[in-house]
């Protein structure tokens, strides 16, 4: 096999290739020097938001724009955050109260006229009783005129008969 006129040798499929035993560990040598020269950056030396910082130095020198972080502002802001969303905790707890009272209102208000309209039906009654009672007084006192043997007994029955009609 010849590749851009040099010899690369024969491959061929499920036949391993042989390598001279002297040539191989020059390799393994070779690759076991490169990774021994290889370090790691400790901890501290480490920067996560290294890459963020360059973009941002690069915006800001294109854009000409400068920013700065203010813990002060940071932790008023998150402050006044909290203070906000307790005043709307606190409205909407007021809210659902004013229309649960506001049902209650409603509720007790048509219990009311249901009353006033029972005692209206009562007092038309009243007055029919008080007409039905006058008429058994004047049935009572024709009739004790007439039979003066009628008793107490007689006159309460014939004013509860008269009063079931």
């Amino acid at each position: 096999m010849t590749l851009h006129g040099q010899q690369t040798g024969t491959i061929q499929v499920g036949r391993p290739k042989l390598w001279p035993f002297a040539e191989a560990r020059s390799l393994i040598f070779d690759s076991r020097k490169a990774l021994s020269t290889l370090q790691i950056k400790k901890d501290k030396e480490l920067d996560p938001n290294a890459i963020n910082l360059r973009q941002l130095d690069s915006l800001r020198t294109a854009l000409s724009i400068s920013a700065e972080f203010d813990q002060y502002g940071f932790l008023k802001g998150r402050s006044d955050l909290r203070d906000y969303a307790a005043n709307r905790e606190l409205q909407v707890d007021k809210k659902t109260r004013a229309d649960q009272l506001t049902a209650e209102i409603r509720v007790l208000n048509a219990r009311k006229a249901a009353a006033s309209a029972q005692k209206a039906r009562m007092e038309g009654k009243n007055e029919i009783n008080v007409k039905r009672l006058a008429e058994i007084d004047a049935l009572l006192s024709a009739n004790s005129e007439t039979n003066p043997a009628l008793t107490a007994e007689e006159r309460q029955r014939l004013s509860t008969e008269n009063i079931s009609r």
